[in-house]
């Protein structure tokens, strides 16, 4: 009689511990659906904007825009473009020797740039969930949202105004004194360059992500040692087939290291 008890106790009870089995790999399971690390290859190609700053304020009609490629990001937030190599390595986002346009800004708008790289050089932690990226710092937060690029300015039939000239990891803005450069690209596919020197055209053209420019034909003005130099780098970029892209109303030009970032208007 007592083992038939006790075999009855034994049946009750053995659900019950296969229910807490269930409970234990149900909670492994959940502990499994913690977002993946961020990689470099997550943000290579896209381009995002802030929706939300804590920690200061930005100033008005200023947000902060940093675009990604696989091993080199540039951002700005309103004034300078400031570009670095970067890595993704345990949550963190890494920023190496970044370099700045050296663009004479509103004072307040060149004291937001040194906040921008400061934050970015202090290696805050990244999290990208959908389209939505997060950035926290010790004291400061940014979300920013992918920017679709729906809202660009056209390529075409735009005035393109030459805004830094990035060779490498190094970034530069059109030196002071020298006119800057300007690109139009017609419908008839017909470019219009001034090179910060002399003033020319070349054929062109167009696909989704890229340009390809006939031969660039140029006035021969003589100009300083500075408009020469600026030409030099539009003409070693603006030369057969190169990719862009267009965020917001920065058209950015590139070939092999280097690359014209120009700004609508």
């Amino acid at each position: 009689m007592r083992r038939a008890v006790m075999s009855l106790c034994l049946a009750m009870l053995m659900p019950l511990a296969a229910c807490g089995d269930d409970d234990s790999s149900g909670s492994d399971a959940s502990s499994d659906d913690s977002p993946a690390p961020v990689t470099a290859a997550d943000l290579a190609g896209r381009t995002f904007v802030s929706t939300t700053v804590t920690g200061f304020e930005l100033i008005d009609g200023t947000a902060i825009r940093i675009s990604f490629e696989e091993d080199h990001l540039s951002a700005s937030a309103g004034c300078n473009t400031v570009g670095g190599a970067y890595t993704v390595e345990n949550g963190l986002l890494s920023v190496s020797e970044p370099s700045a346009t050296l663009m004479a800004c509103d004072p307040k708008l060149m004291t937001q740039d040194d906040q921008l790289i400061g934050f970015l050089t202090d290696d805050p932690s990244i999290t990208v969930s959908g389209d939505v990226l997060t950035l926290t710092g010790a004291d400061v937060t940014v979300e920013m949202r992918q920017d679709s690029g729906e809202d660009g300015a056209p390529l075409v039939g735009t005035s393109w105004t030459l805004d830094s000239i990035v060779d490498g990891d190094t970034a530069a803005s059109v030196p002071s004194g020298v006119e800057p450069p300007t690109l139009e690209i017609s419908d008839a596919g017909e470019a219009v360059v001034f090179t910060g020197c002399n003033r020319g055209g070349a054929s062109v053209e167009v696909s989704d992500a890229s340009l390809t420019f006939g031969p660039l034909r140029l006035t021969r003005m003589a100009c300083g040692d500075a408009a020469t130099g600026v030409e030099a780098s539009v003409t070693s970029v603006i030369d057969g087939k190169v990719d862009y892209s267009i965020n917001g109303d920065v058209l950015t030009v590139s070939k092999d290291a280097q690359a014209l970032e120009y700004r609508e208007g």
